[in-house]
């Protein structure tokens, strides 16, 4: 969707009358024009407003499977071509306690019993090639790759912002930009989706990944990504592996209560993990063979040169002798 061409239809947009779309499990109503609701080709609502499904296009669309806070950004996006997280780090100053609070509970319903794991689906393990390939850095992980930053672009200085307000507002922009890439996803809004990435990828190379601030949150991006997005049996997941990409660049820093608790409910992030940490492994020891080959060779010039001086040590001590 093109933000210009979008902008210039405006007002037959405003002309027609919106549609009632119920969000999250409230069932807040909103209300939002069909013209903009189609702007975005091959998505489900283009397809719910021109395709087979016209003749319900005045009925009501149902969102509620997304909460408020994504569908605010989505249609944010709809209307403008962009989308910033509203508010975070004021919400966050006013209930830090209460988001806790609430994420524990979640983790404790999320938690699966250790006699189920064993049910979990079989995911094919990676082959030994790609075990030996190195981790791709975060930067270039995405095929869509960043923004350019020649011309300061809206996502660019949305996650400078974010990572300003890092202590109150990354982790949970974070988890937002995964809810929104989700949606993007499941109802066909390419773009939307490359942006929410775009977004992820910028803060996670912005903010210290020791921050405190970046978990729950960064769990819970893990846990909605790996519950919303096909597996690798149907296609690789851009999200999943950013996502997968980052925690094992990172594992070091990462490690503690809420990976653990990751390392119990995802088998299939866990397969991931496993196989990117394998692929580091791969890297370090690659790495570390090749400096022991320095050290050997540097050990050896080392000891020449230690001969060398001593065969001229040992020459003009036979020469003082002679002179005497």
């Amino acid at each position: 969707m093109s933000l210009p061409c979008l902008t210039d239809q405006f007002g037959r947009f405003l002309r027609e009358s919106p549609i009632k779309v119920f969000v999250g499990s409230d069932r807040a109503v909103y209300y939002v024009h069909p013209g903009v609701l189609s702007a975005c080709k091959s998505s489900t609502t283009d397809t719910r407003m021109n395709g087979s499904w016209k003749d319900a296009g005045d009925s009501a669309i149902d969102w509620t499977d997304f909460d408020s806070q994504t569908i605010e950004c989505v249609l944010h996006y709809l209307y403008t071509g962009d989308y910033h997280v509203v508010n975070l780090a004021e919400e966050a100053l006013i209930s830090t306690i209460e988001d806790e609070e609430i994420h524990l509970e979640q983790s404790e319903e999320k938690q699966l019993d250790p006699n189920e794991t064993s049910q979990s689906p079989q995911t094919d393990l990676p082959d030994g090639d790609s075990l030996m390939r190195p981790l791709t850095p975060i930067r270039a992980c995405l095929d869509a790759g960043l923004p350019a930053e020649g011309i300061q672009t809206a996502a660019g200085a949305v996650a400078k912002k974010d990572f300003k307000d890092h202590e109150h507002n990354v982790g949970p922009s974070v988890l937002v930009h995964a809810k929104v890439y989700s949606f993007a996803h499941r109802h066909f809004f390419l773009e939307l989706g490359k942006l929410a990435l775009q977004r992820l990828t910028q803060i996670l190379i912005l903010v210290p990944c020791k921050q405190t601030c970046l978990f729950p949150y960064l769990a819970d991006a893990i846990r909605h990504i790996y519950g919303t997005t096909p597996g690798p049996e149907l296609q690789e997941d851009p999200a999943r592996k950013l996502l997968s990409q980052y925690v094992a660049i990172n594992y070091t820093d990462l490690t503690g209560e809420e990976l653990d608790k990751l390392a119990v409910e995802g088998a299939e992030f866990m397969v991931d993990l496993l196989s990117k940490l394998a692929r580091q492994i791969n890297d370090l020891t690659t790495k570390t063979r090749e400096f022991q080959m320095i050290l050997k060779d540097k050990e050896e010039e080392l000891q020449r040169a230690r001969q060398e001086i001593q065969e001229c040590e040992s020459a003009n001590m036979k020469k003082s002798d002679w002179d005497l």
